[in-house]
């Protein structure tokens, strides 16, 4: 008797748990069954509630603006990582930003932050990994994030940005640039007659912006300075900056690169250039002046002097 019961009890659960599916209800809820003075409480939630609150948890960490597009000013955005933020894999706080990218372009992804240890990934439209980064981009805390990517095909690319520990929080800087634009510039032109270099310190206030042109294949925006050196004298070359990592070459009169520095100099941000060098033979020396991104753009100081 008794288990006939329990399984009339067990069947009549089992119809309610099918009601409830079939009702529109945002919250489990509890459903109270007594049989021969023995209460049995169930705890049910509609099937078709479930896989709305799952969606709804894969699409929060989703931002909602618009397909970014990348011109030859590439895209420049302020954001914050916050507690509103969805999650991503384990990265409780991510943001993600939807990109239109060009088949067999190269681009870089930075993101950049004062506040936490920046992470970037990127994905195709499917979701699928195709690239992440920690600390490649350096900046001034050396933990920003950095992408060189070549898109292998026309489409909407996923880039979700978070932090390394997956739940800091703070403002961040988003950039993406296309590389490839500006590589129809000529390279860098003469910067007036050759300088010529002594004891006292020559300085140079100057800015890379976009109307300057090519350095090799992957130095879009750099400047060119002629510097006349003597054979057997050293000389002590600077490029400081605030607004980008410093880099610089040097060539001899016939082109052959001789030197080059990214971070050697320090500075504020620890991204400065220096370099000491000993001509081997006298003439004009080509100066490059450039970012380690090589697209960069922003004030710098350049300061040359005979050791």
């Amino acid at each position: 008797m008794y288990v006939m019961r329990y399984l009339l009890a067990l069947a009549l659960s089992l119809a309610l748990v099918g009601l409830a599916q079939t009702q529109d209800r945002q919250e489990p809820r509890t459903i109270e069954i007594e049989v021969d003075g023995i209460l049995l409480k169930l705890a049910v939630q509609d099937k078709q509630d479930k896989d709305k609150q799952d969606k709804k948890e894969d699409k929060k960490g989703d931002k909602k603006d618009n397909v970014l597009e990348v011109g030859d000013k590439g895209v420049n955005i302020d954001s914050k990582l916050d507690g509103n933020d969805g999650a991503y894999g384990d990265k409780t706080h991510s943001k993600v930003f939807l990109v239109k990218l060009v088949k067999d372009k190269n681009y870089r992804i930075d993101m950049r932050s004062d506040d936490f240890d920046a992470y970037l990934y990127l994905e195709d439209a499917k979701k699928n990994l195709l690239a992440e980064d920690d600390d490649s981009g350096k900046g001034n805390t050396g933990l920003d994030a950095r992408i060189m990517f070549k898109a292998p095909a026309d489409g909407v690319y996923r880039i979700i940005t978070t932090s390394f520990e997956g739940d800091s929080q703070g403002n961040f800087k988003l950039i993406v640039v296309d590389r490839d634009a500006g590589k129809d510039k000529k390279e860098p032109g003469k910067k007036d007659a050759a300088l010529e270099i002594g004891k006292k310190p020559l300085v140079i206030d100057s800015k890379l912006d976009q109307n300057d042109a090519a350095y090799g294949d992957n130095k879009l925006h750099a400047k060119l300075y002629l510097v006349k050196l003597v054979k057997g004298k050293t000389y002590q070359f600077d490029m400081s900056s605030d607004d980008l990592d410093s880099y610089l070459y040097l060539e001899d009169p016939g082109k052959k690169l001789v030197a080059e520095d990214d971070d050697s100099g320090g500075g504020n941000s620890g991204l400065d250039s220096q370099f000491v060098f000993t001509a081997k033979e006298d003439g004009v020396h080509r100066l490059i002046v450039t970012s380690f991104g090589g697209d960069e753009t922003g004030a710098f100081r350049l300061t040359i002097v005979e050791n």
